[in-house]
């Protein structure tokens, strides 16, 4: 029996073919992944933005709220100094300036946490 050798030429397109439809389907693979992994950031991203815009609604609540503390304390303190000075009240020079350095001290450190709270550093413990 004679056995027939295809030509080198037929030989080297049939590979050449087979090569080409596997780096096709490599193609269509990598672009299937390739959508899939964009989708799944999309989403992540989506997610991320919804909540950094109910963070930001959150914040924007308490910092006006923090704002209406600190001006009702400052106010109270300038009411209990003016009655004070007007002679309604009487309280030792020692207790009145530790009465105005403690309440200073205190919206001092109340918008000191605060905006720590509202801006906080990427270096920060959590």
């Amino acid at each position: 029996m004679i056995e027939v050798i295809p030509a080198i030429d037929q030989v080297a397109d049939h590979d050449q073919r087979r090569v080409v439809d596997a780096l096709g389907a490599l193609r269509e693979d990598y672009k299937t992944e390739r959508a899939e992994l964009l989708r799944l950031q999309n989403e992540k991203l989506a997610e991320e933005n919804a909540t950094q815009k109910a963070n930001r609604a959150m914040r924007e609540k308490l910092i006006g709220r923090l704002s209406w503390v600190s001006f009702l304390w400052l106010i109270f303190t300038a009411v209990i100094i003016l009655l004070l000075s007007f002679g309604c009240g009487r309280l030792s020079d020692v207790v009145a300036t530790a009465f105005i350095t403690t309440s200073l001290a205190t919206v001092l450190g109340l918008w000191a946490i605060g905006l720590r709270y509202f801006f906080p550093s990427d270096n920060s413990p959590k």
